[in-house]
C-alpha cells in the first residue's frame, strides 16, 4: 500500500491535536491510520506506510520497513522483530520494546521518552538526537549505536560507557538548582566515574551532599574539589571552594525554617557570583 495524505477536516476533528492513532480491528485485519506532526484543524499530515504499520501490530515482525514519522504511543512491541527499520522522527513514547531486535535501525529524532527497551538489541542503531528521556535500558545492547545529540536525562540503567561528563554535569547542576539532591547526588557521581577529575563535579556534589545532612562526606567532596582547582591554577575555583569549606566546618548557628544544614542561598550570599558560576558551568 502506498503512503497517501489525510486531510484532519475529513476526519471531522473539532480539537488540534498534536499525534492522533486509530485503528480498527475488523475480520481478522488490523487497520492503522497514523498522523503525526498535525498542529491543527486543516492541517494537511502525512499518513505513513500503513501496509508495513498492520504488518507490524499484527505480527511484530517487520524487518526493514517504513515508520518514519510514524506514531505508535504506548504500543506493546515486545519482542518485535524491527531490524534495520525506519522510525525516523517517529513518535514512540512509552512504547514497549523489551527483548526487541532493533539491530541497525534508524530511531534518529524519534521520541522513545518512557519507552521500556529492557533488553532489545540496539546494536549499529542510529539514535543521534532521540529521546530517550525515563527510557528504561536494563540489559539493553547498545554495541556501536550512534547517540550524538540523544537526550538521556533520567534513563533508566543507562550503560556506564553511555553519556558524557559534561552531560551529567549538566543534568546534576539543574536538578541541584530544582532542590532534587538525591539525584544530583546520583549524577554528579556519574560524572566523575567518566572524569575523576572533573573538579566542578565534586564541588557541585558536596553542595548537594552538604543539604541533605551529609556534612563529612560534603567537606570530603569540596577538599578534594579545591585541591583540583590549586592543580589545576583555577583562581576563582580556589576562592570559592575556600570560602565554602570554611563555611562548611562551621556552618550557621540558626537553621530555622529550612532543611539542611543551612547552605544554600545563605552560601549563594556568601560567595556570589562564584557558586552559580559553578552550579552552571
Amino acid at each position: 500500500m502506498n503512503t497517501t495524505s489525510v486531510n484532519i477536516n475529513a476526519l471531522q476533528v473539532q480539537k488540534p491535536f498534536r499525534h492522533l492513532v486509530h485503528k480498527r480491528l475488523a475480520q481478522g485485519t488490523a487497520m492503522a491510520i497514523v498522523i503525526a506532526g498535525v498542529t491543527g484543524v486543516g492541517t494537511i499530515a502525512r499518513a505513513e506506510n500503513l501496509e508495513h504499520i498492520q504488518k507490524l501490530l499484527s505480527t511484530k515482525e517487520c524487518q526493514r520497513c517504513d515508520f518514519q514519522g510514524a506514531s505508535l504511543v504506548m504500543a506493546n512491541l515486545q519482542s518485535a522483530n524491527v531490524q534495520g527499520a525506519n522510525f525516523q522522527s517517529a513518535n514512540l513514547s512509552r512504547v514497549i520494546f523489551a527483548g526487541a531486535n532493533l539491530r541497525n535501525a534508524n530511531l534518529a529524532g524519534s521520541s522513545l521518552s518512557g519507552a521500556n527497551l529492557g533488553g532489545a538489541d540496539l546494536t549499529g542503531a542510529d539514535l543521534r538526537n532521540t529521546d530517550l528521556r525515563g527510557t528504561i535500558l536494563t540489559g539493553a545492547v547498545l554495541t556501536n549505536a550512534k547517540l550524538d545529540g540523544a537526550a538521556l536525562q533520567g534513563a533508566i540503567d543507562l550503560p556506564s560507557n553511555i553519556g558524557t561528563a559534561e552531560q551529567y554535569y549538566q543534568w546534576a547542576s539543574e536538578s541541584t538548582r530544582q532542590k532534587r539532591y538525591d539525584i544530583a547526588i546520583e549524577q554528579f557521581t556519574q560524572a566523575l566515574a567518566r572524569e575523576p577529575l572533573h573538579a566542578p563535579s565534586y564541588f557541585g556534589r558536596a553542595i548537594a551532599q552538604f543539604e541533605i545532612g551529609k556534612r563529612s562526606e560534603a567537606i570530603a567532596d569540596m577538599t578534594q574539589a579545591h585541591e583540583l582547582f590549586k592543580t589545576k591554577g583555577d583562581r576563582a575555583g580556589i576562592e570559592s571552594s575556600d570560602k565554602i569549606l570554611v563555611a562548611m566546618k562551621k556552618p550557621p548557628e540558626s537553621n530555622e525554617g529550612r532543611g539542611g544544614n543551612g547552605l544554600g542561598m545563605g552560601m549563594i550570599n556568601v560567595v556570589g557570583s562564584l557558586l552559580r558560576l559553578f552550579l552552571i558551568r
